[in-house]
């Protein structure tokens, strides 16, 4: 089962309504909710299990300053897909997602619309803004995101659970990060720390030995034991000489 329908609001958070509050939620989220436990009742009846997938957005990984209401009612889907994710898979039901970015279709000419009223644009000028604006340089089509669903529908995934993953041109890149309790400051790219001075003592470094992954090269610094453990897994199994937990 795949839960798709959504709807599109704007409004600067001095503007918002009850209205579009209800609408946006009440497709984005109570849609998907109660599609979620219509199959996977039905799912758990048959004794099959089964495989549900949430189509969410980028616009719930981060906050827009005009789609407060559309950016909370996606990232809701994340947890909401995390915890349907952990009650179900005891009955052999998969839930995902797919995160998607900026998809051409008739629905760009409303929200191109929302944001030449909001921000005195031309139209158009805000969709060609967007498209500039993906790595891949242009908008997703259906059948970007088919071969995805199609795999997160198939028995070829019957052992990946409650992940998200982006069809978004690269607009927002997943990468590993320190914790604070390791030191860093819950923005870093490790194994290299690519945003600023290292927090954690280790060292800046682009480009490690020849041969090696980037950032190898890099110093460690001291790791306090009782992160150790759990720090070597994060950071890929590289520790200064002597100091693996």
């Amino acid at each position: 089962m795949i839960n798709n329908a959504a709807v599109f609001d704007i409004a600067p958070i001095t503007d918002i309504t009850e209205a579009s509050y209800d609408r946006v939620f009440g497709i984005n989220l109570n849609g998907p909710l109660f599609m979620m436990k219509a199959a996977a009742n039905l799912m758990i009846k048959r004794g099959r299990g089964g495989k549900i997938i949430n189509m969410a957005s980028q616009a719930g990984r981060r906050g827009a300053a005009l789609l407060m209401i559309y950016c909370a009612s996606k990232a809701a889907i994340f947890s909401a897909k995390q915890s349907a994710a952990l009650a179900l898979v005891k009955h052999g039901i998969n839930v995902n997602a797919i995160a998607l970015g900026v998809v051409d279709g008739e629905h760009w000419d409303d929200v191109d619309a929302h944001f030449a009223r909001w921000q005195g644009l031309k139209p158009a000028e805000k969709k060609a803004q967007v498209a500039k604006s993906v790595p891949i340089g242009r908008f997703a089509t259906p059948q970007d995101i088919a071969g995805l669903a199609v795999f997160l529908a198939s028995s070829d995934s019957d052992y990946i659970l409650a992940h998200t993953y982006n069809v978004d041109g690269g607009n927002w890149m997943s990468r590993g990060r320190l914790p604070d309790r390791f030191g860093g400051d819950g923005n870093e790219s490790h194994p290299i720390c690519r945003r600023g001075p290292c927090r954690h003592g280790g060292a800046r470094d682009a480009d490690g030995p020849a041969g090696t992954r980037p950032g190898a090269g890099a110093r460690r610094g001291p790791v306090p034991h009782r992160y150790r453990r759990a720090a070597w897994t994060v950071w890929g199994g590289r520790f200064p000489a002597g100091s693996r937990p």
